[in-house]
């Protein structure tokens, strides 16, 4: 018994659960499984690959080469096998003359380049392997919090168009029963055809309103599903966040980042280029031939002198460059700070007005209400004040979500 006690909650927290929808699981959601997300992993996992591939470096397989070679030296014909085999720094050669039955060469060695050995190429592109991946990380967070703030300006549109909604079902309620008492008294004689004509008119455009208000929540609640939300129920209202100033300096903080990355990867670049540069190649090796019986060691140097280092100094430019866009970002981050912090004033503001708006209205249209309920005011002052107050209602709740969603957004604008 207790068990089943047990199920029945169960079953009825997780009804409740499916029945109603908040913004931050609706965030939540989109960042557990959109398609962003996975997009996101992705491009990471593209990044440990490489490392795997760099960590291996010139011990990443073995290299053969098999050839078979005709010629025909002074009238003498040969008919030969070649083959060259290669794993990191060691290498071995086999020649086989197929026709005179002997073999050729057969050697082992090993060759590397001595330059590499106190600073390589592998371990440059390490470096700047771990610095892109940290910079993807930048940009998936980047397009994360955009795809939010894009999910919360619609959870915001949704919750207006519900409210709009809701306004538009009682005022047609309303319309409709000024209609119909507006239409008996026109056939006694009591109302004018003029109000008659338009009692009839707002009745029939409430309908009409309203039917295209509801095809509108339709499309916006469909418009979810682009970040693979379930939305089986009812959407709960926007909850306004505490906002502190520094919630602002967040704003444009992965845009700075991003810029402090491809200035660390060009200056990796940069450190390279110059060290090859500097550096002649020193290729040592050093081979033993089994067909001979000999050993060879040889060290050979290579470097090009009096030439124009075009690469290096294009990465010095690219340097430059990076220090100039990033000062230039930051006065655009700072201008951006003092934008939101106007902006949230602003919707402070006029989520005041609006509410004071609001006020005025219902109590205009109270009083318009009853002076013609009286007989002392027309049926179009009367109109005109139930329209501006379903007006008042509508632009108040804007402004609430307005200001409430904004709240939620401060996080994700960096």
């Amino acid at each position: 018994m207790e068990k089943l006690l047990k199920y029945i909650i169960l079953m009825m927290f997780s009804s409740v659960v499916l029945l109603s929808i908040n913004l931050d699981g609706a965030i939540e959601q989109l960042r557990s499984q959109s398609y962003t997300t996975e997009k996101n992993k992705l491009n990471l996992d593209s990044y440990e690959i490489n490392r795997e591939l760099i960590d291996k470096g010139e011990w990443n397989g073995v290299t053969m080469n098999v050839d078979n070679k005709y010629y025909d030296t002074v009238g003498k014909s040969h008919y030969g096998v070649s083959a060259q085999a290669e794993y990191g720094i060691f290498n071995y050669r086999f020649d086989y003359d197929t026709l005179n039955d002997e073999i050729v060469e057969n050697r082992v060695g090993v060759s590397k380049d001595l330059r590499e050995l106190y600073y390589s190429k592998y371990d440059s592109e390490r470096i700047i392997n771990d610095l892109s991946l940290e910079k993807q990380k930048v940009l998936n967070l980047q397009e994360l919090d955009t795809q939010i703030v894009n999910l919360i300006d619609l959870y915001k549109n949704y919750k207006n168009k519900e409210k709009e909604i809701e306004i538009e079902e009682k005022s047609l309620e309303v319309k409709k029963r000024d209609y119909t008492i507006i239409m008996k008294k026109y056939e006694v004689g009591t109302a004018s055809e003029f109000d008659h004509i338009s009692s009839r008119a707002e009745y029939e455009k409430a309908i009409l309103d309203l039917e295209n208000l509801r095809r509108e929540l339709l499309l916006y609640r469909e418009s979810f599903s682009i970040y693979n939300i379930v939305t089986d129920g009812k959407f709960e209202n926007i909850e306004k966040k505490e906002v502190e100033k520094v919630d602002f300096y967040n704003i444009g903080t992965t845009d700075l980042d991003s810029l402090k990355y491809d200035e660390k990867i060009n200056n990796e670049k940069l450190k390279r280029e110059k060290y090859t540069t500097s550096i002649p190649e020193l290729n040592a090796e050093m081979s033993y031939s089994f067909e001979n019986d000999e050993v060879i060691v040889g060290l050979g140097v290579k470097k090009t002198v009096f030439n124009y280092k075009g690469d290096y100094e294009n990465l010095k430019n690219e340097l430059k460059k990076n220090k100039v866009d990033y000062l230039d970002k930051k006065v655009n981050v700072d201008n951006k700070i003092k934008e939101n912090m106007i902006e949230y004033t602003t919707l402070q503001t006029n989520e005041l007005i609006a509410q004071k708006d609001l006020e005025v209205t219902k109590k205009d249209y109270e009083v318009y209400s009853k002076k013609y309920e009286l007989g002392v005011s027309t049926y179009s002052d009367y109109l005109e004040r139930l329209n501006k107050y379903n007006i008042a209602e509508k632009d108040f709740v804007k402004a609430q979500n307005e200001l409430s969603s904004f709240t939620h957004k401060i996080k994700y604008m960096n």
